[in-house]
């Protein structure tokens, strides 16, 4: 059995050796489709226009201190616990925000031995009024799975990163 991933393991808790580390948005053959932009802009245009420029800050935030490794030492609770493995799926971690009394989830993978670091797969919006728990969690281990799936599916071409000037790194 593996031995059980835990938060404070992530490098969102931990600098870089060699300063920032790059966070890259998973990209179809071709970098014509971004997972994580199309699936942001899906939530995006479900806001009003303060709303959205809330969401995006709070997202451009939580990824600047991660590539940092200074997630952990954020003192803003609404990220609380900030990056957490995912049970179900090794590959998979997630960053949490909480805008507005609304979930919200980017399912991504980390490997300090790799470049980019990070590879942010998808982001989604995490349902939760008028669900019980058990549909809770059969939403959550799908959108985990999609990210999983689309994790296995382009590891292959490097989840779409060009080797310098990645349009798709943040």
């Amino acid at each position: 059995m593996p031995e059980k991933r835990l938060a404070s393991q992530s490098l969102c808790c931990h600098p870089g050796p060699r300063g920032a580390y790059r966070f890259h948005k998973c990209v179809a053959s071709g970098s014509v489709t971004c997972f994580v932009d199309n699936d942001l802009q899906r939530e995006l245009n479900n806001l009003s226009m303060p709303k959205q420029y809330i969401l995006q800050a709070n997202v451009k935030k939580v990824i600047k201190e991660a590539k940092k490794g200074t997630l952990a030492q954020s003192t803003d609770t609404r990220y609380n616990p900030l990056a957490a493995p995912c049970a179900s799926k090794p590959d998979i971690w997630e960053l949490r925000w909480n805008i507005f009394g609304e979930l919200y989830r980017m399912y991504y993978s980390e490997d300090g031995t790799r470049n980019p670091e990070f590879v942010a797969l998808s982001f989604t919006h995490k349902i939760t009024h008028n669900l019980t728990n058990a549909q809770i969690k059969t939403n959550q281990n799908a959108a985990i799975a999609q990210a999983q799936s689309l994790y296995d599916r382009y590891k292959g071409i490097h989840w779409g990163h060009a080797k310098s000037n990645c349009k798709h790194c943040m």
